[in-house]
Formats: structure tokens, sequence, C-alpha cells
């Protein structure tokens, strides 16, 4: 698939709780300026990570694109 020339993706890898994923995501989705989460990997932070705790620390790996507006455009 051919991108436009304006479009722009950021791979992001980061550290954080349930719940500060949940509003990561929603931010990006409804926010502006308009982004869309082309993939997502999510696992436990650790080895010893309690599987079901909104606050357990989880390692997640996103891809993120957009499109950049030029001025006047």
């Amino acid at each position: 698939m051919q991108e436009a020339p304006d479009a722009i993706r950021i791979q992001a890898t980061l550290e954080n709780s349930l719940n500060a994923l949940q509003a990561l995501l929603y931010g990006l989705e409804t926010g502006t300026p308009y982004l869309t989460v082309d993939s997502l990997s999510i696992q436990a932070a650790g080895a010893g990570a309690q599987a079901g705790m909104a606050d357990a620390p989880l390692r997640v790996v996103m891809m993120v694109r957009g499109q950049w507006r030029r001025e006047g455009a």
C-alpha cells in the first residue's frame, strides 16, 4: 500500500498501567490532530507482574499514524 507523501508514522515503546494506557488510547483517537493506532502490542512488563491488575506495569509498543498539515493548505 502506497502512503500519502504527508503521512507520518511514529513507533512508541512505553511502560504504564492499564488505566493509563486506556486514557492514552482514548486521547489519541478522539483528540486533534486526528491520529490512528495502526498496531498495538501489549505484554506484562516484568516476570513477576500479576495478570488482571489495573495498576500492573505493561510494556506497550504501538505504531501511530497521522497526516502532516502544511500551513496554508
